[in-house]
């Protein structure tokens, strides 16, 4: 099934509160909290390119797929590139845990990685 996962893309970023910076982005309160609680069937482009842009991101990376049960090859589908590592979500707070002696090392890795395109 493929779903808008907001929640997911916010926490990796390292927000705590999607619905709150989804208000900042203009957006109503009743439609921001419908977005991240995945409570909505479709999402405006004007929308889509706000939290894009304030994220960083691609229209891809604002969901999430999961193959129903029984429903073939889902290893070779193209959607499989939207599955969701659990992990991900966890990257802002290793982030937070590295010791501040540690965090020039860390900027230059993720720099490294940053500027690998």
């Amino acid at each position: 099934m493929l779903r808008l996962d907001l929640r997911h893309v916010f926490g990796v970023r390292g927000y705590r509160n999607p619905v709150k910076e989804l208000r900042k982005l203009g957006i109503s309160p009743t439609v921001a909290k419908n977005l991240v609680n995945g409570k909505t069937v479709s999402i405006s482009n004007r929308h889509m390119e706000l939290i894009c842009e304030r994220l960083n991101c691609t229209p891809n990376d604002l969901y999430a797929w999961s193959p129903e049960k029984g429903g073939g090859d889902a290893e070779g589908h193209p959607l499989s590139g939207l599955r969701r590592d659990p992990a991900d979500a966890s990257l802002a707070d290793t982030l937070n845990a590295i010791p501040l002696d540690k965090l020039k090392e860390a900027r230059q890795l993720l720099a490294g990685l940053k500027n690998s395109d």
